[in-house]
């Protein structure tokens, strides 16, 4: 009898511990602007023609659209869907009353809205019953402070993350997320635990970051230390940098490059030069440099 109650309490203290909640789903954002086709088990999730929809496995037959009409404005329809084989959620903004979160049901097509905002909200991450959010809490007009909150669906609780905080994204031990900035920037990189405790900054001069598999590739931007001790990035020189996820084994995958990182992929980079409107691919073996026709 003993043993078998130790076996439900090791069962209970598993199930509730952070490391088992990381194995929970994370949601594939499917977007207007970079990743506008994906397939999930039995769906494919197409957004290429100014419209979301849903699409069997072979991507013929059309299962369910999120039409424009169904928003008070063109300007309003969502650039961000995340899409499971299960679920899909978005932000629905009602002007003047807020947002709301919507849930599309896969099996039975039906959408319901999941939770009411005051103002309009911007989701960044989802991971089973977790929606990562930002939300503004500045209390000055044309004050834009965006703070990473955690909403779970099950609990209906919320819980803060971090203040000055957005483009959040889930690695498989730790979330990862930039600071805020009003200009095109290097800003401060952070991770942290899925207990949300004790922040640990990768790096203070970010530009641009992916997770890929296990690792985290970032373009840094060149450090430069200012006459009053501030340390900021000079944009324009940009380093590719891999590490774990906890920050550990950081290599350089390439020497300074004189313009912007523009995508980041396991084999290759994308990037802007300073002197050039044209745009480059470096492969991250050869290091060989093409133009981008």
């Amino acid at each position: 009898m003993k043993k078998v109650l130790f076996i439900l309490v090791l069962f209970l203290t598993l199930s509730i511990s952070p490391s088992f909640a990381d194995s929970a789903q994370i949601f594939s954002n499917v977007n207007s602007y970079n990743n506008k086709l994906v397939k999930i088990g039995n769906y494919t999730f197409n957004y290429k023609a100014d419209l979301f929809r849903v699409f069997d496995k072979t991507g013929k037959k059309i299962l369910i659209t999120v039409e424009r009409d169904d928003f008070d404005h063109p300007f309003d329809y969502p650039t961000d869907f995340f899409a499971s084989d299960k679920y899909v959620y978005y932000v629905k903004l009602k002007r003047e009353k807020g947002s709301s979160v919507m849930q599309i049901d896969l099996k039975s097509k039906k959408t319901k809205e999941i939770r009411k905002f005051p103002i309009y909200i911007n989701i960044q991450a989802v991971k089973g019953n977790d929606i990562y959010y930002n939300i503004d809490e500045g209390n000055v007009e044309n004050d834009y402070i965006p703070s990473l909150k955690v909403f779970n669906i099950n609990t209906k609780k919320d819980t803060h993350i971090a203040k000055n905080a957005t483009d959040a994204k889930l690695g498989k031990t730790r979330l990862f997320y930039m600071g805020s900035a009003y200009d095109v920037n290097a800003i401060p990189f952070y991770s942290i635990t899925y207990d949300y405790k004790n922040p640990k900054l990768i790096s203070s001069t970010v530009f641009s970051y992916e997770i890929i598999g296990s690792k985290i590739y970032y373009a840094q931007a060149k450090q430069v230390k200012l006459p009053d001790g501030r340390i900021v990035g000079d944009t324009e020189k940009q380093t590719l940098y891999l590490c774990n996820e906890d920050g550990s084994g950081k290599k350089a995958l390439t020497g300074v490059i004189n313009g912007y990182i523009t995508k980041i992929k396991p084999d290759e980079i994308e990037y802007r030069a300073i002197d050039s409107p044209k745009g480059y691919k470096m492969n991250l073996k050869s290091k060989k440099v093409v133009k981008i026709p």
